[in-house]
């Protein structure tokens, strides 16, 4: 089992980079953010076959923040 002080540096880091992804609306901080939550997630729970499918979660996050910024903007 990984070292918890570690895994718990990781999952603060990705909500460090949410939260600053999510600000900025950067697409690329929200990719490292939700790959820095989902990470120690499947470590404790010994799920690391389904690490394959963190990546394409972490692009629909930024592609979200992206959308969400292009629609703001819109006046009739």
């Amino acid at each position: 089992m990984p070292d918890f002080a570690f895994v718990l540096l990781i999952s603060l880091a990705g909500v460090v980079f949410g939260i600053q992804g999510l600000k900025k609306k950067s697409p690329v901080m929200m990719y490292i953010s939700v790959i820095f939550i989902f990470l120690p997630i499947l470590l404790f729970m010994d799920w690391m076959p389904f690490l394959p499918l963190v990546a394409p979660a972490a692009l629909a996050s930024g592609y979200l923040v992206k959308n969400k910024d292009k629609t703001e903007n819109r006046t009739l």
